[in-house]
């Protein structure tokens, strides 16, 4: 499949956490197989959890390594320490995407392009570049992993563009409509469950 299908999966996935990780971007990753498998699709959920490649990486981890006692990591730092300590080189011929170039710091979480490097991934396909890069990609391509950028960038850039109003400090506005199939706004509950639900986790990260 071409990298443009992987992407599109990262990019699916993280649109379903889009403003849910405020103040940190929504980023989604895929990990994909010497032969092409997909071994697993996932996002940055919340600001100060694991980021996107950290959560594909485990769940990939768990397919090369059925077996794996990984129930109960939740911690990033957890994860990053757990996987460092066992990968056993199964990474070595994975292609990892990610809709954002990985990040070369440490805060609430480690450094994604160091767990990178220790697990000898082979190469990183990237969507976004953040215009506050910290020198990730530059530091993966000294290290020997191939990394092509650019792919489904504008999907990518997209994805990105609330994190980056908020970085500009620029308000940024809602609005949320609901109405029937035939157009109207009366006659009771108009959405669903799921719906009210997901409303409820975006206003949970509204200024007002």
């Amino acid at each position: 499949m071409p990298d443009t299908f992987y992407m599109e999966l990262a990019l699916k996935e993280a649109w379903k956490y889009q403003f849910l990780t405020y103040p940190n971007p929504a980023v989604g990753a895929c990990v994909v197989g010497k032969h092409g498998e997909i071994l697993s699709v996932a996002a940055h959920e919340q600001a100060g959890e694991a980021h996107a490649e950290v959560n594909a990486l485990l769940k990939a981890f768990t397919k090369l390594q059925p077996n794996a006692q990984v129930w109960g990591l939740f911690e990033s730092q957890e994860i990053h320490d757990y996987l460092i300590l066992h990968h056993d080189n199964l990474f070595k011929d994975v292609t990892l995407y990610t809709t954002l170039a990985p990040c070369n710091h440490i805060g609430k979480t480690p450094s994604c392009t160091s767990l990178i490097q220790k697990l000898g991934i082979k190469c990183v396909v990237v969507g976004s570049l953040d215009q506050h890069s910290t020198g990730g990609v530059e530091l993966l391509e000294a290290s020997g992993v191939e990394v092509q950028i650019g792919v489904k960038q504008k999907a990518c850039d997209e994805l990105l563009e609330p994190f980056l109003v908020w970085q500009s400090g620029r308000p940024f506005n809602f609005f949320k409509m609901g109405q029937h199939l035939n157009g109207t706004y009366d006659g009771g509950v108009i959405t669903n469950e799921a719906s009210r639900y997901h409303v409820h986790q975006l206003r949970s990260k509204i200024d007002a």
